[in-house]
């Protein structure tokens, strides 16, 4: 790491600085490795050997039904609260017993 700022000027960073430097730059690649396997990607054929998992991607949604002690939401992937245009798996969610969980 360089001695200078912005402005070429000499910094005083304390020793831990580039630790934390490492340490957040590594969060960052695990939150992009995350994101990636998240993903579905269309390909011709799943792939082989005994290193990978795949499932068939078909055409839908993906939803997390989230059962709380007062409510049920349904929300999208992308945090869109779709509970409106599911309401019968929202009143099945409900009619499950449990106080709190996510389907």
């Amino acid at each position: 790491m360089s001695k200078f700022g912005r402005n070429n000027h000499p910094t005083l960073l304390p020793p831990w600085t580039s630790a934390l430097y490492r340490l957040r730059r590594e969060i960052v690649l695990v939150l992009i490795e995350y994101e990636v396997a998240t993903h579905a990607l269309l390909t011709g054929k799943p792939p082989k050997g005994d290193d990978w998992a795949f499932e068939i991607k078909w055409d839908g949604y993906r939803l997390a039904v989230h059962v709380e002690p007062t409510k049920v939401r349904i929300l999208t992937r992308g945090g869109h609260d779709w509970t409106s245009r599911f309401t019968g798996i929202a009143n099945a969610a409900r009619n499950l017993g449990a106080a709190t969980m996510i389907l």
